[in-house]
């Protein structure tokens, strides 16, 4: 039950990141965005989850790993990449302890469509939502590994590598 709650939670804080941003219906006339131009927007940069205190690092060498602060002793670890659609896609697992050992959760694969309106502008939308939010001024998307510490320390405890 503890872990339906955090990937439910997961969900919702990828969703809620964007501060007081509005969604939108797709862009008349918008097309796949560049996969390249992609990688460059998460390469190196955190997405940050307000709703728990923590985010989700995309690492420079397609490795991704999540904390969050109000789940503080649970860390995810996995891979991340963008394919010819530019879809940014994510493989997670959460590690936790339980008593003397560690459980461990895949949430499976999870891609975020990417397209590009005529003015040029990156939008994106999660899987079955019809959404679409701007990437233009996301500050949801800070560069640097925001929770490294956290992690690394959380990762260890566990005896995992991060």
């Amino acid at each position: 039950m503890f872990l339906r709650v955090l990937l439910v939670n997961a969900a919702v804080v990828t969703v809620f990141t964007h501060g007081i941003a509005w969604a939108d219906p797709k862009p008349r006339g918008a097309k796949a965005a560049d996969p390249n131009r992609v990688v460059e927007l998460y390469r190196g940069k955190t997405q940050i989850w307000k709703v728990c205190g923590g985010g989700l690092y995309y690492g420079t060498d397609g490795q991704a790993s999540a904390w969050c602060r109000k789940h503080k002793h649970i860390v995810a670890l996995g891979t991340w990449r963008v394919d010819r659609n530019a879809r940014v896609c994510r493989e997670i697992t959460w590690h936790w302890p339980e008593g003397e050992s560690i459980r461990s959760k895949s949430d499976g694969v999870v891609c975020i469509e990417h397209v590009v309106a005529p003015d040029g502008s990156i939008w994106r939308s999660w899987p079955d939502e019809s959404e679409w939010w701007s990437m233009s001024g996301d500050r949801g998307l800070l560069k640097g590994d925001r929770f490294k510490a956290q992690k690394k320390r959380r990762a260890r405890k566990m005896g995992l590598k991060l």
